[in-house]
C-alpha cells in the first residue's frame, strides 16, 4: 500500500585521503545489511551509498532528496563512516571533505531533519569522538548522559565511541571495528542471544 511506513537508507563516507582505508567498504556492508529483507528491512527505494563525499555542498545535493517531501510515518537509517572531531568549544562536526568550510555540526543535521519532519530516525556514527554527538562522556551507561534537547524523542543515535576516545579500524584497514561490530551483532542475533520481542532494538546492539 502507498501509505505503508517505510524505512529508508541513507549510508555515506567522506574523501578522507590515505589515512582512513575501511571507508568504502564499511558503507557498502552497511547498505547490504540494512536493505536485507530480513535483516534492516530498508526500502529497495533507499538511494544507493554514497562513496567518497567531498565536500558539504555534496552531501547536501545527496541528502536533500532524501528527505525532502518526506512521510511522517517513514523511518531513516543514516549512517556515517568517516572523521568526527570536537571544534570551538565543544561542537560535535562530521567532517565531510577536506577543506575548512566542509565540517558539519552535528546539530545542524539534526536542525535539517526537523526542518523536513523527519521524527523517526535511526543515526549511526563510526567516527572519533562521536560520542559528543549525544553528550557521552565517560558514563558506563549510555543512555543516562543523552542530551534530550539536542536528540528529540524518535530520534535514536548509536556512537561508535564517547566523546574522549577515538574510533579504530582493523590492523589490516578492511573494515571499522566499530562496523565490525555492529554487522556481526545483527547477522548473528546478537550471537544468537534472544530478546523479549525477537527485534533487535538501539539498545541492543549498543550493549553488544
Amino acid at each position: 500500500m502507498e501509505n505503508t511506513p517505510k524505512r529508508i537508507a541513507c549510508v555515506v563516507n567522506p574523501f578522507t585521503g590515505d589515512e582512513l582505508k575501511a571507508g568504502n567498504r564499511d558503507v557498502s556492508q552497511v547498505y547490504s545489511l540494512l536493505t536485507h529483507p530480513e535483516l534492516g528491512v530498508c526500502s529497495n527505494e533507499s538511494p544507493r551509498p554514497f562513496h567518497e563525499c567531498r565536500s558539504r555542498n555534496e552531501f547536501f545535493d545527496f541528502l536533500a532528496p532524501i528527505i525532502n517531501n518526506w512521510h511522517l510515518k517513514d523511518q531513516l537509517v543514516f549512517y556515517f563512516s568517516g572523521h568526527g572531531t570536537v571544534r570551538h568549544g565543544g561542537v560535535y562536526c562530521l567532517q565531510l571533505g577536506r577543506a575548512a568550510s566542509d565540517f558539519l555540526p552535528f546539530d545542524s543535521l539534526m536542525t535539517e531533519l526537523y526542518a523536513s519532519r523527519v521524527q523517526r530516525a535511526i543515526i549511526i556514527l563510526d567516527a572519533c569522538h562521536s560520542g559528543a554527538a549525544i553528550g557521552v562522556k565517560e558514563s558506563t551507561d549510555v543512555f543516562s548522559m543523552i542530551n534530550e534537547e539536542r536528540i528529540p524523542k524518535g530520534i535514536g543515535v548509536i556512537a561508535s565511541c564517547r566523546a574522549s576516545q577515538t574510533s579504530h579500524e582493523m590492523e589490516d584497514g578492511s573494515e571499522s571495528v566499530f562496523t565490525k561490530l555492529f554487522c556481526e551483532g545483527i547477522t548473528t542475533g546478537l550471537d544468537n542471544q534472544c530478546t523479549a520481542d525477537g527485534l533487535i532494538n538501539v539498545g541492543d546492539i549498543v550493549t553488544y
